[in-house]
C-alpha cells in the first residue's frame, strides 16, 4: 500500500488511482457526501436558510405574491430545508470526526492506526448482514410504492397513458 504524506500525520491517505485496490474490502464507506466538515456547513447553510424562506412564503410568513400553490411552495422548501439540514449534520459530525481524530493522533503518535476507528484488541469482525437487510428493506418498501401505480397502468385504459 502507498502513503502519500503531509505535514499531518492525521492526512495520510492511502493512494488511489487506476489498478490500486480498494481502501477497506468488503466494508462500507465512510461519508455519504464529497464534501465534509466546516465546508460541508458552509455550503449548506444558505439551502437551509433559504428552506426556512420558502416554508415561511408558503404559510403566508413573508408577504407576497404566490405563482403556484402553497403545497408546491411548500414542498420545494421541503426540499431544500432537507438538502441543507443534510449537508450541516454531516458537516458538523465530520468536524468532530476530525477533531476527535487529531485528539487521538496527539495522544498516541506511535500508533496512528488507532486515531482513525476506535479498534477492538481481540480482532476485527465485520458482517454485511445489517447492511444486506437494509437494502432488502428499501427494495420492499420502494415496491411497496410502485406498486399501485403499476397497477394503475396494467389496469386504467386511458389513465396509465401519459405520453399516447
Amino acid at each position: 500500500m502507498t502513503l502519500t504524506s503531509t505535514p499531518k500525520l492525521s492526512e495520510q491517505r492511502p493512494a488511489r488511482g487506476l489498478g490500486m485496490p480498494p481502501v477497506l474490502r468488503n466494508h462500507p464507506t465512510q461519508s455519504a457526501a464529497t464534501i465534509t466538515g466546516w465546508k460541508a456547513v458552509s455550503f449548506g447553510l444558505p439551502f437551509l436558510v433559504a428552506g426556512v424562506l420558502i416554508e415561511c412564503a408558503a404559510l403566508d410568513l413573508l408577504r407576497g405574491h404566490k405563482n403556484a400553490p402553497a403545497w408546491l411552495i411548500g414542498l420545494l422548501g421541503g426540499l431544500f430545508f432537507s438538502a441543507g439540514s443534510f449537508l450541516v449534520v454531516h458537516g458538523l459530525r465530520g468536524a468532530a470526526r476530525k477533531a476527535e481524530h487529531e485528539r487521538e493522533s496527539a495522544s498516541r503518535p506511535g500508533e496512528p492506526w488507532l486515531a482513525d476507528h476506535h479498534w477492538e484488541r481481540e480482532g476485527v469482525r465485520f458482517s454485511a448482514f445489517y447492511a444486506m437487510l437494509q437494502r432488502l428493506l428499501a427494495a420492499l418498501v420502494w415496491n411497496a410504492f410502485v406498486i399501485p401505480f403499476f397497477w394503475v397502468g396494467l389496469n386504467q385504459r386511458g389513465l396509465g397513458r401519459a405520453f399516447s
